[in-house]
């Protein structure tokens, strides 16, 4: 969801619709940016829920991998994290389709078309 970022040019694109529901969009990604660019030092945002339902909506737009995944349950410091056994360290069978890249230009095509379409 990393590949998603917000930056200025892709917001701009929000901007240009000029709805209220556009303004609204374009105010969280102000607050979340500020907050990602303080901590994380990225340009713009990610945008992790509407990446799931675009693939939701247009299935294909994230492409996926089936590995095994577990939430570490430990008192270490990845407690809660969702661990991906990349290399089959584990031995576990794999269960879960865990998304690795997104067509990014697909991806901010639908959510500009999305919310242009409501006024």
């Amino acid at each position: 969801t990393h590949q998603t970022q917000a930056v200025p040019e892709r917001r701009a694109r929000l901007d240009a619709i000029g709805t209220p529901l556009s303004n609204l969009v374009g105010q969280w990604i102000n607050f979340f940016g500020d907050r990602y660019r303080e901590v994380y030092g990225f340009p713009g945002p990610p945008l992790h829920d509407p990446c799931a339902v675009a693939e939701v909506i247009q299935p294909g737009i994230v492409r996926t991998r089936r590995l095994a995944v577990e939430i570490d349950l430990s008192h270490g410091p990845s407690y809660g994290r969702t661990l991906c056994d990349l290399r089959n360290v584990t031995g576990k069978p794999p269960t879960t389709q865990v998304g690795e890249s997104i067509d990014v230009d697909a991806f901010w095509d639908l959510l500009v078309e999305t919310i242009a379409r409501y006024k």
